[in-house]
């Protein structure tokens, strides 16, 4: 694997797969860093197929790519994006996705869910729904700040992602909502 990576980063891309987490964006991070120092105008291309995973370690990650890094991130999705990647996906300076890729966006209100059978006193309970329901908000925001849409425009769209099934996008109406911004041709 590591052989994998190396010639990857020769190539100057970098994976976005499995699970979003403080430790593997950290890994992305370094990676993104030192491809910024060997070169800060030649484009990277961050490769993405995930299913996404914790909301803070890639809202934490989307401010490293707008505020920190300065080298351009192209992301091309060749599979899934799907939750916490999409926020990631946003964040790149060029959006582009494979014809079968498929994407997924729903609200962070699931935790609420959780609230009601986790063991807790009413006052952490309360807590508990107050930081989900501003990490709700938080989300909506940069959705509406990066599809250009309304509040209710978004919330129409997250509420597809919390069906009893996944209501995926494919790449088409990924591209008419502005998640991609192009869809790789077949070749003729």
């Amino acid at each position: 694997m590591d052989q994998v990576a190396e010639y990857l980063m020769s190539k100057r891309t970098v994976l976005l797969e499995g699970e979003i987490t403080y430790e593997s964006l950290k890994e992305l991070r370094d990676r993104l860093l030192h491809l910024e120092h060997l070169d800060r105008y030649e484009p990277v291309t961050l490769d993405i197929d995930c299913g996404g995973g914790h909301t803070f370690p890639a809202l934490h990650f989307c401010d490293f790519l707008e505020f920190r890094l300065s080298v351009p991130v192209h992301g091309v999705v060749t599979g899934l994006c799907g939750s916490s990647a999409t926020f990631i996906l946003l964040h790149c300076t060029k959006r582009i996705g494979f014809p079968n890729s498929h994407y997924l966006i729903h609200s962070t209100e699931l935790g609420n869910v959780a609230l009601k059978t986790t063991p807790a006193s009413k006052a952490n309970r309360q807590q508990l729904n107050d930081d989900l329901d501003r990490t709700h908000d938080q989300v909506t925001r940069m959705y509406m700040r990066k599809l250009k849409m309304s509040r209710k425009k978004v919330e129409e769209l997250t509420l597809r992602g919390e069906q009893p099934f996944d209501s995926e996008m494919h790449a088409e109406e990924a591209l008419e909502i502005g998640l991609i911004e192009e869809i790789v041709p077949y070749p003729s």
